[in-house]
């Protein structure tokens, strides 16, 4: 609004210099010998004017090199901005692979089936908090220039960074994790699995999966997507066809357990049955 008020003020005021320049120019009676002629409207004229010298000078001396400022800083800072906008649709992309589950548009009900297949395991959390850690890094990047970038840019970028999920998974990071981890490693069964009763005096192990996570995930995929837009809004200069969120997005980052070469049985058509249930297990194997 602040921005409307600005151009509407400027236009005004070029619509009033020219009204009364042009109305200087209309025919008047001739003044008496040794009398002047009286401005109708004495300060319009000037005040216009100077309305419109200032809207230049800010222009020139304020707006101009803040927009060319700011542009140098979207340059500088794509890569750590690239790795905060994809990181939750990376988060998700991946856990969808380990689970052997399509490929669909998040929504709350797909990150749920997708959650409950996923086995809560330590190799899981390790890597989602890898995941985590990716985008720490990448916002401690922006941090020095943060100040160059839009105010409503950098609350969101403060949002995904004081996200739950960061502190939640902090504590499972490893030092000098290996993008090497095999699949398997990540599907594992946790050896945690707790005990379920199945009638009066019998039991099994039942699996241990992360479908109580379905909120917090969602909520952080929410906080990367809000920087994406800010940054397409910012930096999209032309009207571009926005890639549908139901595709996956190409990632600077890419562990190897998620190539497709890595995977035969890549893409996944079907939700396997652990989207669905618990898949009670018998003696904890796989």
């Amino acid at each position: 609004m602040e921005r409307i008020g600005i151009h509407l003020i400027a236009a005004l005021s070029l619509a009033t210099l020219i009204f009364t320049t042009a109305a200087s120019y209309s025919p008047h009676e001739v003044p008496q010998p040794g009398a002047r002629q009286a401005d109708p409207e004495p300060w319009l004229y000037d005040l216009s004017l100077g309305l419109l010298a200032a809207y230049a000078f800010n222009f020139l001396v304020v707006v101009l090199p803040a927009k060319r400022k700011q542009e140098s800083r979207f340059i500088t800072l794509r890569t750590p901005l690239r790795i905060i906008t994809n990181n939750g649709m990376d988060v998700i992309r991946d856990l969808e692979r380990i689970a052997r589950c399509p490929a669909r548009r998040i929504t709350e009900e797909h990150l749920k089936k997708v959650l409950t297949a996923i086995n809560d395991n330590p190799h899981v959390k390790a890597h989602i908090a890898e995941r985590l850690s990716q985008a720490e890094s990448a916002y401690a990047d922006i941090i020095p220039y943060a100040a160059d970038l839009p105010l409503d840019l950098q609350e969101c970028l403060q949002h995904e960074n004081q996200n739950f999920l960061h502190m939640a998974f902090s504590e499972h990071k490893e030092a000098g994790y290996s993008s090497r981890v095999s699949v398997d490693e990540l599907r594992q069964i946790s050896e945690r699995s707790t005990h379920a009763f199945t009638s009066l005096n019998e039991f099994a192990l039942k699996r241990q999966h992360l479908g109580g996570w379905t909120a917090s995930f969602l909520s952080y995929y929410k906080a990367t997507e809000s920087v994406r837009e800010l940054v397409d809004k910012y930096t999209l200069r032309t009207r571009q066809k926005q890639m549908g969120k139901d595709r996956p997005r190409v990632s600077p980052i890419v562990y190897l357990f998620g190539i497709e070469a890595n995977d035969p049985e890549f893409p996944y058509m079907n939700y396997p049955p652990t989207a669905t249930d618990d898949e009670y297990v018998k003696g904890g194997s796989k």
